[in-house]
Formats: structure tokens, sequence, C-alpha cells
């Protein structure tokens, strides 16, 4: 589990607030996203499902190491 902490840890910043759920977090991003000119919208919602994706995928490769850990 200190994998996990750590990697959340590492993923927040100060300077920024956090949202409720996953859930409000992604509605709050596709806001902001809607209001940016939609030129621009494209490269703002492929940066951000990226970074989801990224942070997904080490979450599992995290989660396997522990399973592994534990057998």
């Amino acid at each position: 589990m200190n994998k996990l902490n750590e990697l959340a840890t590492n993923l927040q910043s100060p300077l920024f607030a956090t949202r409720d759920t996953i859930e409000d977090a992604f509605h709050y991003a596709h806001t902001v996203i809607e209001a940016i000119p939609a030129s621009y919208r494209g490269a703002a919602y492929t940066a951000l499902y990226v970074l989801v994706n990224t942070i997904a995928e080490e979450v599992k490769r995290l989660a396997e190491e522990m399973q592994h850990e534990d057998e």
C-alpha cells in the first residue's frame, strides 16, 4: 500500500484544488475544456485522457506488484 500512497502523493500539487469524487473532477475538467475555443479542445481532451490512462496503467502495475509481494 505504501507504493500506491507514494504515487498518489507524488501526483498531487499544492497549487491546485481537488474535487470530492473522480466524477466531479472529470466534470470540472470537461467544463473547463468546453470553455476554451473549440479549435483547442481536441488537444486539451487528448492531454487529459493520456494523463488519466497513464495514471490508470501505473496504478494497475503497482497493484500487480503488491499482489505478487503478497503471494
